[in-house]
């Protein structure tokens, strides 16, 4: 029996790059051609060594700003239908800025088999959107949207940031009922992060929210969120029910997947890959693969698990990892101020959440082997 299989393939063209973005991306268009010739051949290449023992049942194409594209995405789309068997019900996703994205670039995405969209919106205020550098407006946004419904997309999510200069709770509690109001399916959350070697890092902006701030943008935008009707599946992504995005839920749960273009990483048959080197290496032929080592352990699991709302599955902990949970002055603390929750799985709440990464460590070590 064939096993299933995530693709991700990453379009790295922005029309402009945003000053807060340290994602693998260029603004230079002529090098579109070679690039996706380049990963046609890479999917074929793959496809030819593995397809016959994996089925497709996702695939994502992320970026940069996939749309910038435009209708070069179908043709990658369709070296994937060839070189493997994809899924009839297979979750095709690609990401759009609403200034590259117009109805007849849609239709023609709809038409070559895409059937989930993600804008990246981000938010609704138009003075937020300049600090950060967007190349659209929100008006841009309810009309990309509009038009992916009108090209026949019936998944259809949206990017919201939180943490943004200058951005209040108020701010942010209108950009979520705005984007409510668009009927979105599926909301990502994201926290503004500022990042080293980008212009934000090189000169932070004023008016970030201070650490209490951001906390107070987070609960209360999930919380928001969830009275809309959106369930908090992921840290940083909320959907109404039935519209998880399958793709990542492959990521959290040590699916297999492939990566395709640079800096793109696959967790295939126990290993770690990333592909290494510039667009322009990847165009030419020059890049290569970079083994990261085993992928799938314990460790990995309990951090990639917690991040979701199933969380941390302690019966598979015991049959996977011969683990268990031990209990410990650590791990009830924790549970008495509301952070975790302990069953049959270990779960964070939303508090929790906001404390994840020390609480990781600390559950990390809370398993002793039976």
């Amino acid at each position: 029996m064939k096993k299933p299989l995530g693709i991700y393939v990453h379009i790295p063209f922005c029309v402009k790059k945003c000053g807060y973005c340290d994602f693998c991306s260029v603004t230079d268009f002529s090098l579109i051609p070679a690039y996706i010739s380049r990963l046609c051949a890479d999917i074929r290449a793959v496809g030819e060594a593995h397809g016959n023992g994996y089925r497709v049942d996702t695939v994502y194409f992320g970026g940069g700003t996939p749309s910038c594209a435009g209708t070069e995405l179908a043709g990658v789309l369709n070296a994937i239908r060839a070189s493997f068997e994809l899924e009839a019900d297979a979750e095709i996703s690609f990401e759009a800025n609403p200034a590259t994205a117009d109805l007849v670039l849609l239709k023609a995405l709809r038409e070559a088999g895409f059937n989930r969209l993600s804008v990246g919106i981000q938010s609704a205020d138009e003075g937020e959107l300049k600090k950060l550098g967007r190349i659209h407006t929100f008006r841009d946004a309810v009309r990309t949207v509009a038009e992916g419904r009108a090209a026949g997309f019936s998944d259809v999510g949206g990017d919201m940031m939180l943490g943004i200069p200058d951005q209040t709770v108020g701010s942010m509690r209108r950009t979520v009922y705005s984007f409510a109001a668009l009927g979105l399916d599926h909301v990502s959350a994201y926290m503004l992060k500022i990042e080293q070697d980008t212009p934000f890092g090189r000169n932070t902006p004023s008016g970030l929210p201070d650490e209490e701030e951001t906390a107070e943008l987070y609960l209360t935008a999930s919380e928001m969120l969830r009275e809309l009707g959106y369930e908090r599946y992921e840290i940083s992504n909320f959907a109404k029910p039935g519209f998880e995005c399958r793709h990542n839920m492959k990521y959290w749960s040590l699916g297999d997947y492939l990566g395709f273009g640079p800096t793109a990483h696959s967790c295939f048959e126990g290993r770690r890959t990333s592909t290494e080197g510039s667009v322009a290496d990847y165009a030419s032929g020059r890049a290569y693969k970079k083994d990261r080592g085993p992928c799938g352990g314990a460790e990995e699991y309990i951090m990639l698990a917690l991040r979701t709302c199933t969380g941390v599955d302690l019966g598979l902990m015991r049959e996977r990892y011969g683990l268990r949970l031990a209990p410990n002055a650590v791990t009830a603390e924790l549970e008495k101020r509301g952070l975790i929750r302990v069953s049959d799985r270990v779960t964070l709440s939303d508090e929790g959440v906001l404390l994840s990464n020390s609480i990781i460590t600390e559950l990390t070590g809370a398993f002793e082997r039976i």
